[in-house]
């Protein structure tokens, strides 16, 4: 996002890369966005990256969800269209393209046509099976959610900080169940701090 009084020195950087200018913020027109008429779009250009999208589409449709997904390096692209042929009608892909450890790939905020818990997990299954991690949303604990593996550092700090437990009660299944062996085999988007051979989200 650049500001009016930044622009002359954007384009002069754009002719020395060189770049080209797709989209001027609302004075410019979207393809499809009102026939281009009015010459401006519905939104800002930023409210259609990341969670803002799902946000806008839950104003339209109250029976969708989201997930939280990483199309690994290298075949990224294959992989998303790959998904996208087997789940259309369920699910509407939004992909984010990211240099992630070194390659370019991709984060996606599928849009999912909410039907049944066990059609949600069917869909989780399809990405783990086209080697995409999920990090599911779906859940209220730390561990569930994949996103961070919880270790003992992590814990250490929570029974120097939060003795007694009153701060997000039932969030930490490692803290209500001391024996809770989080490794399991799932990918972690963050490794725990202690684990020096883990890799976030290899590439499948």
């Amino acid at each position: 996002m650049i500001a009016d009084v930044a622009m002359p020195a954007f384009e002069s950087l754009l002719r020395a890369w060189p770049g080209t200018l797709a989209w001027r913020g609302a004075g410019d027109a979207i393809a499809g966005v009102d026939g281009g008429a009015s010459g401006r779009s519905l939104l800002p250009i930023y409210e259609y990256a990341w969670n803002h999208t799902t946000l806008h589409a839950l104003k339209v449709d109250r029976n969708i969800t989201y997930h939280q997904t990483l199309y690994p390096a290298p075949g990224h692209v294959e992989k998303a269209i790959a998904l996208h042929r087997q789940l259309q009608g369920d699910v509407l892909h939004h992909l984010e393209f990211v240099r992630f450890d070194g390659q370019i790939a991709c984060y996606g905020l599928p849009l999912i046509a909410y039907t049944t818990p066990a059609r949600l997990r069917e869909i989780e299954a399809a990405f783990e099976d086209h080697g995409c991690p999920t990090f599911s949303p779906h859940t209220v604990t730390l561990e569930e959610g994949g996103m961070k593996r919880v270790d003992p550092v992590q814990l250490a700090f929570k029974r120097e900080a939060d003795p007694q437990g009153l701060l997000n009660p039932g969030k930490m299944l490692a803290w209500e169940q001391p024996d809770y062996d989080a490794r399991g085999d799932r990918v972690h988007l963050f490794p725990a701090a202690g684990d020096a051979a883990a890799k976030p989200a290899p590439a499948a």
